[in-house]
């Protein structure tokens, strides 16, 4: 590890060899308890992140229904757009069939489009 570059100002205090010692080992302890702090922070951030991420698929789907404006409530929903407002745990989306798995465990109905024009998709909307 290489000492701190500003030497020459800390010459005037630290007279002698040994107290430039101590002087430079305190500087590289506190630069190390600096980084420690820095670190410890960082993985207070991480873990926030990670428990927001990592909510049940139920608990964002209720949280993104409370969120949808009144007008938008009585149409059906494909399950993309639903997932879009999630976050999944290993990646940032959730896989569709965790999405349906948790559509269904909150009582939401599928419905399928049997229209030419809409290709067969499945529509999703909350039991009323």
């Amino acid at each position: 590890m290489q000492p701190p570059q500003n030497l020459s100002n800390r010459e005037t205090k630290c007279e002698s060899y040994i107290d430039r010692l101590l002087c430079v080992s305190e500087e590289i302890a506190a630069q190390h308890e600096l980084r420690k702090k820095e670190e410890l922070a960082l993985k207070k951030l991480q873990v926030e992140a990670k428990k927001t991420r990592l909510d049940p698929l139920e608990d964002q789907i209720k949280r993104w229904w409370a969120n949808v404006p009144e007008a938008d409530r009585n149409r059906r929903f494909h399950i993309t757009e639903i997932a879009a407002y999630c976050s999944g745990r290993y990646q940032a989306k959730p896989a569709l069939r965790e999405v349906a798995a948790a559509l269904r465990s909150l009582r939401w109905t599928q419905m399928r489009d049997w229209r030419k024009v809409s290709r067969n998709k499945r529509y999703w909307s909350p039991r009323i």
